[in-house]
């Protein structure tokens, strides 16, 4: 399949520099990194969202179950939480 496409002075600039940087051979290697690397951020926020979409069941499930936490247990665990992270700056 041919594919004709028109680019902004701006991004027909970048792709020039990437290919005369020598980081490409052609104008569509250039392209056809920049579609793989659209393709993978898609997928991984379609990830994300699958796994933002299961917490989100799980969490809902454990509220109707009466699983919560009070104000006073996600203090204690933000506290535990920060001293760890400290802690664990301070040994790097």
């Amino acid at each position: 399949m041919r594919m004709e496409i028109r680019l902004s002075p701006e991004l027909e600039a970048a792709v020039e520099r990437g290919v005369a940087s020598g980081r490409y051979a052609s104008v569509e290697e250039y392209i056809a990194e920049a579609v793989e690397v659209l393709e993978e951020r898609e997928a991984r926020r379609e990830e994300t969202l699958e796994e933002q979409r299961l917490k989100m069941a799980i969490s809902m499930a454990e509220a109707e179950r009466g699983e919560v936490a009070d104000e006073q247990q996600v203090r204690e665990e933000m506290r535990a939480m920060k001293a760890e992270w400290i802690s664990q700056r301070r040994a790097s």
